[in-house]
């Protein structure tokens, strides 16, 4: 892949970032994202202990990531099913929706496109807008 075709590749994920991922503030609010889906998805949620262990920040800065994710309803907190003072964060369906479609971009768009000017510019940047859902 080219320089070229590289900065244009991260510009068309940056723009469905911004579109359909606007909940995400920053790169680190991503990594929690992340992070708090894998544990979902792989049936083991992951609390704030796990979290601070991972190494994304002092406690108190990843309960402020944590508060600002929850205030923009991309997660929830509940209380673990197997020990009731444990909380565990899981994220909402709408954000494993939105996750999906970033999924079916990326592989439809990125990878997929094994360059060729990042496969005709991602079918036309214009014509990859209209298919994108909220």
């Amino acid at each position: 892949m080219s320089d070229q075709n590289f900065f244009l590749a991260k510009t068309l994920f940056r723009e469905f970032e911004r579109k359909h991922l606007a909940f995400v503030g920053t790169l680190e609010d991503l990594d929690l994202v992340w992070a708090i889906g894998y544990g979902q998805k792989s049936g083991h949620p992951v609390g704030l202990k796990e979290l601070v262990l991972a190494d994304f920040g002092a406690p108190s800065t990843v309960q402020r990531r944590l508060n600002r994710l929850r205030s923009r309803k991309a997660i929830v907190q509940r209380v673990s099913v197997e020990d009731a003072r444990r909380v565990e964060f899981h994220l909402t369906e709408e954000t494993i929706h939105r996750l999906e479609a970033y999924k079916a971009f990326i592989l439809e768009n990125g990878m997929a496109s094994r360059d060729p000017e990042i496969a005709a510019k991602t079918r036309s940047a214009g014509a990859a807008r209209d298919t994108w859902t909220a």
